[in-house]
């Protein structure tokens, strides 16, 4: 969606990380569009900042929270909150894919051009 929002929110799993529906089947969010989505946070001239949040299935949150009797996290869902973390971690910090133009200059589009700047345009 192309419009500005006050917070955005991804759901997130430490078994498939962010995924998104692209008409045909379920993928990867790449880096590039992660930080797409997560830069529509926050409406310019409107809010300071924005908001981002991650939310988890149900499944991913019952063993990532789970708990022994004592307090401690048991070593499975430590081992699923790291996951978690490197998933993460590897997305938001890796370098965006380049883009590529499929702009093509013309010799119509150039004579547009030049004659709305002699419009003054």
């Amino acid at each position: 969606l192309n419009l500005p929002a006050k917070s955005v929110a991804f759901s997130f799993t430490a078994e498939k990380g962010l995924v998104k529906c692209d008409g045909c089947d379920r993928r990867p969010v790449r880096p590039g569009e992660y930080k797409q989505m997560a830069g529509r946070a926050g409406r310019r001239g409107r809010d300071k900042h924005g908001n981002i949040f991650f939310c988890m299935t149900q499944e991913s949150k019952k063993r990532q929270m789970g708990r022994k009797g004592d307090g401690t996290v048991p070593e499975a869902s430590a081992k699923l909150q790291n996951n978690c973390c490197k998933r993460f971690s590897k997305l938001a910090l890796s370098p965006v894919e380049p883009v590529t133009s499929f702009f093509a200059l013309r010799f119509t589009s150039l004579r547009i051009c030049c004659a709305l700047v002699m419009q003054g345009m």
